[in-house]
C-alpha cells in the first residue's frame, strides 16, 4: 500500500511538472484539453471548459501506469 501512494505521488508530481512546463515544452501538453470530444462554451464574457476526452485519456494512462507499477 506505501508503494502504491509513493508511485501515485510520483506520478502527480511529474504531471504537475509538465503542465507547468507547458511554455518550455509546448510539444507535449499543447494537446491537451483541445480534443476532439472537449467542449468549450462562451456566452459573452463568460468561459466554461469541461475536457471530458482528456480526462479519460489521462484516467487510463494512470491506470495503466499503475498496473505495470503493481506487477
Amino acid at each position: 500500500m506505501r508503494r502504491w501512494f509513493y508511485w501515485s505521488f510520483v506520478f502527480v508530481a511529474l504531471s504537475a511538472l509538465l503542465m507547468h512546463l507547458e511554455y518550455e515544452i509546448p510539444f507535449i501538453t499543447s494537446w491537451l484539453g483541445y480534443l476532439p470530444g472537449d467542449m468549450v462554451v462562451r456566452k459573452g464574457s463568460h468561459l466554461f471548459h469541461l475536457p471530458l476526452i482528456s480526462s479519460l485519456l489521462i484516467g487510463g494512462i494512470f491506470t495503466g501506469f499503475l498496473k505495470l507499477v503493481k506487477r
